[in-house]
C-alpha cells in the first residue's frame, strides 16, 4: 500500500527562487560580470577564479581583537595550521581549529576539505568550543540542544549519545543513530551494547551534517550525522584546570595544557583528562569517568605535518534511562505518576562499564601549493560488561513490574583509514579543488550473552531492591566482522560568485554473523556483501550582499545486517535514500551565519511485513510474520539556525525544526500516512549570553549571563498515532564571573553556574520502545545545577 502526495520539488522549487530574489540586490540585475584588474596575473594553482571586489572574510586575529575589545581573556588558542600559512599560524580559522565565539567560518565536514560554510551547498552546524563551554554542556548530546533537526531529548543518559537527523534514527523506536564519526572517521559499535563514547571536553567542536552523508562517509544515516573535531595540539603555549561539582553529588575535575614542545616549534603537544563520580536523577545510579587524551604533532616542514591522537577512557558505571509503562507516566494511573527517581532495576546487581582505548594519526603533505595529499588512521579497542534488569510487564492492578534480567560481555577492535588527494587548479574561468579518496572500515566484534526471566516484581509505590540474585548463565557466543572499502571523487567548481559540487562514490560493504548456542553447539551464520553508488551535485551564489541561495541532491545507502532473512533465505538488501534540499544562508564573517533550508528526504527498501500470512518464522519465532522491503519513509522539512557573536558583547543562538514525516508504503494498513515514533513534528531554541565587560570595565565588567529556552513539539508513542507525548518547553540559564576583575592576581580565574530545566519541569522525552504491556517511555531530565571553578593561564 502507498500513499502519495504533491511532490515537494515544486514548493522547493518556488522557495529557492524565491531566496534568489531577496538575495539580488536592487540593482543585481543590472550588473555584469567585470572581470578583476588583476586577472591576468592570476597564477595557475590559485583556486579562487578572478571575481569582483567583495567584503573579504576577515582572519581570525580580526576576529579575535574585535572580540578582545569587549571580552578580555576570552582569548582561544590555535591549533596547527596548514604548512602554508606558516606566517599566518594563529591569525587564520581553519576548519578544525578553534573559533572565538560561537561562529564558525569554514569546516571540513561537508566536503572534507578546508571550506569555507557560506561556499557549501548543505546545511552544516558548527558547535564551537566556546559554546560548550557557556552552557556548560557535559555530553555531546546536551551539546546539540540548541541546534536545528537534531532531536537529542530521545532518551537521556550519561551512557550513550543518541542524535536522531532530519527524523532518521530512531527506526521505529530501535535506537540506532549513534553519534558515529570522530575527525571523519567512523566510530565502529559492538553487536549489543558496546558503542564507543566521547567526552566533550575533549572536543574543540561538535559538527552536524543535515542530509545524505554516504557520497563522503560510506554507509550512514539518511538524516544526517554527527562528526566530533579532536582538541589538537597548540603552537601558543597554555593550561586550564577546572573543578566542577553539582546535582546528584557530582564531583568532577579536569585538565587541558599544551604548547611548543622544542624552541623550534617542530613538535607541539597537548593533554587533556577528566575525572568524574556522580549519581543522576534516577535512585542509586552512577555517572563515573576517567578519561585521558595526550596528542603530539610533528612538523618537520612548512609542507608535511603528523599529529598522532590518543584517548583512553574508563566508564566503571554510567546511567541508561530504563523505559518504564504509558500509564504513570504520560497517561494517567490510578496509583499516581511513577517518580522520576523510580529505579525499574536493581542497583545491587546492575553495572555496565565500558574501557576505550584508540590511537590513530593525521598526516598531510603538500608538494606545492596545488596539490596535497592527507591520511587519517585510527585503531580502537572497545569492551563492555553489561549486567541489568528490564521491565518486561505491567500488572493487572498497575503498580507492579516484571522484569528479565541479562548479562552481555563485548569487545570491538576496530580500523579505519581515509586517504585523500587534493588537487587544485584553473580551467578557463574555472576554478577546481579536486579530491580523490579511498578510505576503508573494518571491525571485529564479539559478544557473550546470558538472559533469564527469574527476577522478582517490582512495585513502584514500595520498591524493594536486593532480590535479584545469581547472574543468568551465558547462552550464545556470537561474533561479528563489519568491513567497507569506499572510493569517492569530489570537485568544487568556482566560477565568480557561483559554487557547483559534483561528487560519486561507489562501496562495497561487507557482513558476517556467526552465533553458537553454548548448551546445544547449534550454529547460526549469516553473511552477505552489498555495493552501491551514490552521488551529489550542489550549486551555490554568493552575493555581493552576503546572502547565498544553494540547491543540492545527494542519495544515500545503510546496509541491513542481522541474522534476519527474507522468506526465501535471502538477505535483506540497503535501504537506500535520495534528498532534495535547497535553502539560503547569510553571512557576516566572523559575526554572524544564518541558514534557511527546505528538503525532502525519501528512505526506500524500508521492510514491511511480508502480504503473505503464510510466510512466518523468519525471525526464529515461529508465529511472527516475515518481512518485505517494500515500505518507504519521507519527510519534509524546514529548518533555521541563525548564530552570532556579535560586537556588542552577545552571542546568540536561535533554531527553528519542522518535520513532517509519513509512512508512505507499508503492507500494515494502520500505519500508512502516519508519523514514525519519537519524531517530533516541531521543534525550537533561543539561547543568548551577554558579557558585561561591553558596558563596564569595573566590577561588574566579568559578569556573564546567559539565558536559553527549548521547545519540543508532541511526538507519538507507537506506530498507528494514538499515544501522543505532548510536547514540552524547558529553560536553561547561567552566570559567570571573571574573578581578574575583582584582583590581578586573580586573572585567569573564572567561576560560573549553568543550570538546565530551570523550573524543574517532569515531562516525558519520548516513548516507542514497543512492548506485550505498554509503550515505553523515558523521562526527560530534571533541573541540574553545576558550578565550575576555571583557572587558564
Amino acid at each position: 500500500m502507498q500513499e502519495r502526495g504533491v511532490t515537494a520539488r515544486g514548493w522547493l522549487a518556488a522557495v529557492g527562487g524565491l531566496a534568489v530574489t531577496l538575495a539580488v540586490p536592487a540593482n543585481g540585475h543590472a550588473q555584469t560580470a567585470a572581470p578583476s584588474a588583476s586577472g591576468s596575473s592570476l597564477p595557475a594553482v590559485v583556486v579562487d577564479a578572478p571575481s569582483r571586489a567583495r567584503p573579504a572574510a576577515r582572519p581570525q586575529a580580526a576576529r579575535n581583537a574585535n572580540r578582545a575589545a569587549v571580552r578580555p581573556q576570552r582569548g582561544r588558542t590555535t591549533t596547527a595550521a596548514p604548512p602554508a600559512a606558516a606566517a599566518a599560524t594563529s591569525a587564520v580559522e581553519t576548519a578544525t581549529g578553534p573559533v572565538a565565539g560561537y561562529v564558525a567560518g569554514r569546516s571540513a565536514t561537508g566536503t572534507k576539505t578546508d571550506a569555507p560554510l557560506i561556499e557549501t551547498p548543505a546545511s552544516v552546524s558548527v558547535v564551537t568550543r566556546d559554546q560548550i563551554s557557556d552552557q556548560g554542556a557535559q555530553s555531546v548530546s546536551q551539546a546539540l540542544r540548541y541546534t536545528a533537526g537534531t532531536f537529542v531529548d530521545l532518551r537521556p543518559a550519561s551512557r550513550y549519545d543518541i542524535v536522531p537527523v532530519r527524523g532518521f534514527g530512531n527506526n521505529n523506536g530501535v535506537l540506532q543513530n549513534f553519534v558515529g564519526f570522530q575527525d571523519g572517521l567512523k566510530l565502529q559499535r559492538g553487536i549489543s551494547f558496546a558503542v564507543p563514547t566521547v567526552d566533550s571536553y575533549g572536543l574543540e567542536r561538535i559538527e552536524v551534517l543535515r542530509g545524505p552523508a554516504s557520497i563522503l562517509y560510506g554507509q550512514s544515516s539518511l538524516g544526517g550525522l554527527v562528526n566530533l573535531v579532536s582538541k589538537k595540539p597548540t603552537e601558543k603555549a597554555f593550561g586550564e584546570i577546572e573543578l566542577s561539582g553539582g546535582s546528584w553529588d557530582r564531583k568532577q575535575a579536569a585538565f587541558d595544557f599544551g604548547g611548543p614542545a622544542d624552541a623550534e616549534g617542530k613538535w607541539l603537544y597537548r593533554m587533556t583528562g577528566l575525572v568524574r563520580d556522580s549519581g543522576t536523577q534516577v535512585d542509586d545510579t552512577k555517572d563515573q569517568r576517567y578519561m585521558i587524551a595526550p596528542a603530539l604533532t610533528y612538523r618537520p616542514s612548512l609542507n608535511t605535518s603528523l599529529t598522532v591522537l590518543a584517548n583512553y577512557t574508563y566508564d566503571p558505571n554510567s546511567w541508561y534511562s530504563v523505559f518504564l509503562p504509558q500509564r504513570g507516566t504520560v497517561e494517567s494511573n490510578p496509583f499516581g505518576q511513577i517518580p522520576t527517581s523510580f529505579n525499574a532495576g536493581d542497583p545491587t546487581y546492575e553495572v555496565f562499564s565500558r574501557k576505550q582505548a584508540s590511537v590513530g594519526y593525521q598526516f598531510e603533505h603538500r608538494f606545492n601549493n596545488a596539490f596535497a595529499v592527507r591520511q587519517n588512521v585510527r585503531y580502537m579497542n572497545l569492551a563492555t560488561d553489561f549486567q541489568g534488569v528490564s521491565v518486561s510487564g505491567f500488572g493487572a492492578n498497575l503498580h507492579t513490574l516484571t522484569r528479565s534480567k541479562s548479562k552481555v560481555v563485548e569487545q570491538v577492535d576496530s580500523f579505519a583509514i581515509d586517504n585523500q588527494a587534493e588537487a587544485k587548479f584553473l580551467t578557463g574561468a574555472f576554478s577546481h579543488t579536486v579530491l580523490f579518496g579511498l578510505d576503508y572500515q573494518y571491525a571485529d566484534a564479539s559478544r557473550l550473552l546470558g538472559s533469564s526471566t527469574a527476577v522478582p516484581t517490582i512495585d513502584f509505590l514500595n520498591p524493594v531492591y536486593g532480590t535479584v540474585i545469581g547472574t543468568p548463565a551465558l547462552q550464545t557466543d556470537a561474533s561479528q566482522v563489519n568491513t567497507q572499502f569506499g572510493v569517492y571523487l569530489q570537485d568544487q567548481i568556482k566560477f565568480d560568485r557561483l559554487v557547483l559540487m559534483v561528487s560519486g562514490r561507489h562501496d562495497r560493504a561487507g557482513y558476517d554473523y556467526r552465533q553458537t548456542t553454548l548448551a546445544t553447539n547449534a550454529r547460526t551464520l549469516a553473511a552477505q556483501s552489498d555495493d552501491a553508488w551514490t552521488y551529489r551535485v550542489g550549486a551555490l551564489y554568493h552575493f555581493d550582499s552576503g546572502f547565498a541561495p544553494y540547491v543540492s541532491y545527494s542519495t544515500s545507502f545503510e546496509p541491513v545486517t542481522g541474522t534476519v532473512l527474507s522468506y526465501d533465505k535471502t538477505a535483506f538488501k540497503p535501504t537506500t535514500g535520495e534528498q532534495i534540499e535547497g535553502g539560503l544562508k547569510y553571512e557576516l564573517p566572523g559575526r554572524l551565519l544564518a541558514t534557511v533550508a527546505g528538503y525532502e528526504l525519501t528512505q526506500q527498501n524500508v521492510q514491511t511485513p511480508d502480504p503473505n500470512p503464510t510466510h512466518l518464522g523468519c525471525s526464529g519465532v515461529a508465529t511472527a510474520r516475515c518481512s518485505v522491503q517494500t515500505g518507504e519513509v519521507r519527510t519534509r522539512g524546514v529548518e533555521v539556525e541563525v548564530k552570532g557573536s556579535l560586537a556588542f558583547g552577545l552571542d546568540l543562538i536561535g533554531s527553528y525544526t519542522y518535520q513532517d514525516m509519513k509512512i508512505t508504503a507499508t503492507n500494515t494498513a494502520a500505519e500508512l500516512g502516519k508519523r514514525p515514533v519519537q519524531v517530533p513534528e516541531h521543534m525550537a531554541a533561543l539561547w543568548g549570553m551577554y558579557h558585561l565587560k561591553h558596558v563596564s570595565s569595573g566590577v561588574l565588567g566579568g559578569l556573564s549571563l546567559g539565558a536559553g529556552v527549548r521547545y519540543v513539539g508532541e511526538s507519538f508513542g507507537n506506530s498507528t498515532n494514538t499515544l501522543v507525548v505532548p510536547s514540552f518547553t524547558v529553560a536553561d540559564a547561567a552566570l559567570h564571573y571573571d574573578l581578574g576583575y575583582l584582583s590581578p592576581s586573580m586573572k585567569g580565574t573564572r567561576f560560573s553556574i549553568n543550570a538546565t530545566n530551570l523550573f524543574d519541569k517532569v515531562y516525558v522525552a519520548s516513548c516507542g520502545v514497543g512492548t506485550s504491556f505498554d509503550a515505553g517511555c523515558y523521562y526527560g531530565l530534571r533541573r541540574t545545577v553545576l558550578a565550575t571553578l576555571r583557572y587558564r593561564w
